[in-house]
This record gives C-alpha cells, structure tokens and sequence, in this order.
C-alpha cells in the first residue's frame, strides 16, 4: 500500500494558463458486470461498480492516503478522499470529491494537461474528453514503465469527482476489461 501513496503524489500536478473549448463526443463502453463488485453509491450522487479484484482499503489505510492528499503542496485541485480501494498487486482507485467550483472550466482555463505532460516526461500521456450517461468525463492517461494511472474528472450536476485509477503497468492489460467496465458503470443518481 506504501506505493500506492507514492503514486498519489504521482498524480496530484497541474497548474496556470491557455484555452481550450472542447465538445464532448458521446462513447459507449462495454460493461462486463460479471467483472465488478455491486453498485457503489457514492456521495449520494453518482453510482459505479469497481473491479471485483479490489477491496475497499481499511481505515488506517485510508487515514494514510487521506493525509498524504491533503499534504501535497502542488494539487492543482482541492481534493477530499471518499473512498479507495486496493489489491495485494497494488491496483487501486481513489475516489476524491473536488472542493472548487467550475472544474472544467478551471481546467480549460489552464494548462493542466500540459503541466501533467511536463511533470512526466518520460511517460505517455493520452488527454480525453467525452460524455457516457449524461455524465461529463475529463481523462488523462498517464502511462510508465510501472505504472498506468487513469485520472477522469466527472461533473455531477455541477459537483465535480476525480477518480483515479492506478495499475501496475505489469498487470495493466490482465485489468483492462474491468477497468473498462467500471468507468462505464458509472452513471449520476437521478435526485
């Protein structure tokens, strides 16, 4: 689990300025439920199912990631952990509700992306926007050569939600299809 607080760090970059206005094209996933846990409400607000290779991390454990969340200095995002999960081959998801307003719009406004790309230089970073079941998704993908993490924002009728989906990248394709899956799984709780 030691690494998985490591690999917060990995992802919690970003920062200042350019413009971007994207559309956001619609994307089917294929879901296998027969891969992934039952529903998960989180937040009252949004549903998804996780990866059935994953269990919810103990207290303690959380407590950890939690602190190491709040201690990183340079998250370009103010982050509050609800969840994370984990497996003994250090495959997780953490689940955190950002705190500011007009996510999307902070992140279009800057060069988040491109601090992210400048941060991992020695990595592949894929940049997504799209939309599955009238939820708005941002998504990078950030791949090495031990780690894939999948960060995707989601806007939840104005709340915003990033989960990030960390897999050792020697494990990566055996996960694939639940992590495919699992994002596809996610969908808002209509209030």
């Amino acid at each position: 689990m030691n690494k998985l607080i490591i690999i917060i760090i990995f992802l919690l970059v970003g920062c200042n300025n350019s413009n971007v206005d994207m559309i956001y094209e619609e994307i089917d996933f294929f879901v296998d439920i027969s891969l992934l846990s039952e529903k998960q409400i989180i937040d009252n607000s949004f549903y998804f199912n996780y990866p059935n290779k994953l269990n919810e991390v103990s207290q303690k454990e959380f407590n950890k990631i939690n602190e190491s969340i709040k201690n990183e200095q340079n998250s370009f995002l103010e982050l509050s952990l609800i969840k994370a999960y984990s497996s003994d081959s250090n495959f997780g998801i953490l689940i955190n509700k950002i705190i500011d307003k007009n996510v999307f719009k902070k992140i279009d406004e800057s060069n988040y992306f491109e601090q992210i790309k400048n941060n991992f230089k020695s990595s592949k970073i894929d940049v997504g926007k799209y939309q599955h079941n009238n939820v708005r998704f941002k998504q990078v993908i950030i791949s090495s050569d031990i780690m894939v993490a999948i960060k995707i924002i989601i806007d939840i009728n104005e709340s915003f939600y990033q989960l990030d989906y960390l897999i050792p990248t020697l494990v990566y394709k055996d996960v694939l299809k639940s992590i495919e899956s699992s994002i596809g799984s996610i969908n808002k709780i209509n209030n």
